[in-house]
């Protein structure tokens, strides 16, 4: 090896200016089972002594540690033609992650990173390991198979593998695997049609309603959080696994619950719907049911290999342990601290599981390339006292201060504004909009950002998801209002309105009233009474008369308040309490929880709309809104410098220049309704996304039910080290007691 880092193969020993490689070399020699040491001297020549250096000397087959081997400098009989010769120096690639570059794959093995995650180095050393076996020891590319989750995260490690010379491979997500065996092996299931369009969902609601069980409260939403969890398990309606979680969740109503699942799968089948839950469901049938099947697959693959196994699932599990069970080459790579998909199934402990069932090597990556050390030390308090973890943390390898700041507010939209504000610093410094992120916990948080950014003429892609005023139950319980005051021409709000909540006023109904809407137009008759002539018509059902006549009634109220010049807020309350809108929402999509916040959209909505004198002036600001957001859509992504607008969850993975996250307050960031430690989990996310700069923005009250309420700081900026910047010294205080539950 030479002074900058590069080893000669067969060679034994090497001088480096260098300490730290020195040092290096050596833990990396011995983990590979070669003697070593490492010794000071100095070094001379004819001028004299000219400083000190660090002899390393290693004795055994220097060949399993592959390096970039300059042919200038290595005797012709050591030149092996198998070298990689992809250039990676000791100093850049850390010893930890240089493991998953030299392991031979004779054995299990863990790279599992407990603590430090975030661009230390997993994916990269997983996708090495993949080019160490295919280009130094000849193992063919297609005897290796390579599993992540999402379509991206497998497109970006087939792009890494091609840059580096290997196209072999097999790199898929657990799902395309699945369909891939269910489609070769010509399974059962192998010809029925893909549930894209989630038709499940509404086969669970119509088991669930009148003509099934009839379940008059039941929410859609946990039950299908339920029969999810039981597959991504793979617990059948029998199990007494099953039943377990069906007495947690849903108590005395368990039984239930289990019949739903068992009901609705039937329906399900029935129809030959292949859900993204049962892809693996029924993969694992599959190879179970017969050796020859499992053989069949597992013969396909000499080497395994994972990646994020802290989001695995039991079912994947189990497929994977039927894969890799013969040759026992597996290694899985993942981060217990970035485990916040409980919903999905995926459970922290999943790599310390890894470690005991397969005696893997458990090889800690403490090296962060990505973040400052400001970052990287507010990540790693944060993370500290979370019950589990490894005892390693993050080590900042940056030349980088970073910052890492706490932004306070009155309220929200002030909130938004200063996100606002430090965009358009970061820009007249010279920096682009597509350089920074702004994060929210619960997609209701939306709303305002979106709004700022309209203000303020900056461009903004809201990451998986719709803009706020076009999410559905906005759009649906406006619609009450478009059609009282006669902005409804082509009964499109209407339609969104007339069966929502449910009024057994179906598409049959509406397409009869849509039939007379050139009555509406000419201004020969409203809605309401255009409703009223169909209920009379025959073939009506007596249940949609009386619907009929119930909306009707609602309608006109409504339009008296707006008359009355009613302000919005006290309109909308109206309606909600009238037609218990947000509970038959929470029965629809499921209660308000830390994945469903479309109760929170409606109060924000509703919060928001006070701000405004009349039903009329709401309406034009809000389609105002939707065409500023629809004109920058249309501008095109590809050309325009825009801030993308995420989730927390939905950051996952990805990395910015500089992260802004709103509402680290306490009932948001932790929720309410989530697990602390998963709430500390998705925090350490959120921090460790940013390269050079984190800022924690929290406001000092909400505009709840109740009225303006004072709310505390998230414990987690506590936690963070961070301090709180005010002018009341008493805002430093304001955290909420943990052991009392109450802000104090």
């Amino acid at each position: 090896m030479d002074t900058d880092g590069h080893m000669h193969l067969g060679g034994y020993d090497f001088i480096s200016k260098s300490k730290q490689l020195a040092n290096d070399v050596v833990d990396l020699a011995r983990g590979l089972g070669l003697a070593a040491y490492a010794k000071q001297c100095r070094k001379g020549c004819q001028n004299g002594f000219v400083g000190t250096y660090h002899r390393v000397g290693i004795s055994g087959d220097c060949s399993v540690i592959p390096c970039h081997l300059p042919r200038k400098k290595a005797p012709k009989r050591r030149q092996i033609k198998n070298v990689l010769r992809t250039g990676f120096k000791l100093r850049r690639l850390g010893v930890e992650n240089f493991y998953g570059f030299t392991l031979s794959g004779d054995g299990r093995y863990l790279l599992g990173d407990y603590t430090v995650t975030h661009n230390s180095g997993k994916t990269r050393s997983l996708v090495h390991r993949v080019v160490k076996l295919v280009l130094a020891n000849r193992v063919d590319g297609e005897r290796i198979l390579a599993v992540t989750f999402g379509k991206e995260p497998a497109r970006e490690m087939n792009t890494r593998l091609s840059k580096l010379g290997v196209t072999s491979a097999h790199v898929s997500t657990w799902h395309s695997l699945a369909l891939q065996i269910l489609k070769e092996d010509a399974t059962e299931w192998s010809d029925w049609r893909i549930d894209e369009k989630d038709r499940a969902k509404f086969l669970i609601k119509e088991a669930l309603g009148h003509r099934h069980l009839d379940w008059k409260k039941a929410d859609l939403g946990k039950v299908r959080g339920f029969i999810g969890l039981c597959k991504a398990n793979l617990l059948s309606f029998r199990d007494k696994g099953a039943k377990d979680l069906a007495k947690k969740i849903f108590d005395w109503q368990g039984s239930l619950a289990l019949d739903a699942y068992a009901l609705s799968q039937r329906m399900i089948e029935a129809e030959e719907l292949l859900t993204f839950d049962d892809f693996l469901v029924f993969v694992h049938q599959h190879l179970s049911k017969s050796e020859d099947n499992r053989l069949r697959w597992a013969s396909k693959w000499d080497y395994v290999l994972q990646d994020e196994y802290q989001d695995t699932n039991e079912a994947q599990v189990a497929i994977a342990e039927m894969l890799a069970r013969d040759h026992r080459n597996y290694m899985v790579v993942g981060d217990c601290a970035q485990s916040i998909f409980s919903f999905r199934g995926s459970m922290p402990s999943a790599l310390e599981s890894f470690e005991k069932i397969w005696g893997a090597r458990r090889i800690a990556m403490v090296r962060n390339y990505r973040s400052g050390r400001k970052i990287v030390e507010a990540a790693n308090a944060v993370i500290r006292s979370a019950k589990v973890r490894m005892p390693e943390e993050m080590v900042a390898m940056r030349d980088l201060d970073g910052v890492a700041r706490v932004n306070i507010s009155d309220n929200l939209d002030d909130e938004a504004s200063a996100a606002a504000t430090w965009l358009k610093e970061h820009v007249a410094d010279g920096g682009a909009l597509s350089d920074c992120v702004i994060g929210f916990r619960t997609n209701a948080q939306s709303r305002a950002v979106e709004e700022a950014l309209l203000r303020n003429k900056i461009p903004y892609i809201l990451l998986g998801g719709h803009s706020f005023y076009e999410r559905k139950e906005i759009r649906d319980l406006l619609g009450y209002l478009r059609v009282s005051v006669a902005q409804d021409p082509d009964g499109e709000s209407l339609r969104r309105c007339i069966n929502t909540p449910f009024r057994f006023l179906g598409r049959a109904f509406v397409d009869r009233v849509l039939d007379l809407v050139d009555h509406v137009r000419r201004g020969e008759a409203t809605w309401s009474d255009v409703v009223g002539r169909v209920a009379e018509q025959s073939g009506v059902q007596s249940r949609q008369r009386t619907s009929a006549a119930d909306w009707s009634r609602l309608v006109e109220q409504i339009g008296e308040m707006i008359a009355e010049d009613k302000v919005p807020s006290i309109v909308l309350n109206y309606i909600v309490t009238k037609t218990d809108f947000i509970r038959a929402l929470e029965r629809e999509e499921g209660e308000e929880s830390i994945e469903s916040s479309h109760g929170a959209n409606v109060r924000e909505l509703i919060r928001v709309s006070s701000g405004f004198a009349t039903c009329i002036e709401l309406l034009e600001y809000i389609d105002e809104t939707i065409k500023a957001t629809k004109k920058q859509r249309r501008s095109g992504h590809a050309t325009i410098d825009r801030v993308v607008l995420s989730s927390l969850h939905k950051q996952k993975g990805l990395e910015w220049k500089k992260c802004w996250v709103v509402g680290c307050n306490e009932l948001v960031l932790p929720h309410k309704w989530g697990d602390l430690e998963e709430e500390r989990r998705l925090m350490y996310v959120a921090i460790t996304r940013a390269r050079d700069e984190i800022v924690l923005s929290c406001v000092r009250e909400f505009a709840m039910r109740g009225g303006v309420v004072k709310v505390a700081p998230s414990r987690f900026i506590r936690d963070a080290g961070l301090s709180i910047p005010s002018d009341d010294p008493d805002d430093d205080e304001c955290y909420e007691d943990e052991d009392e539950g109450n802000f104090t």
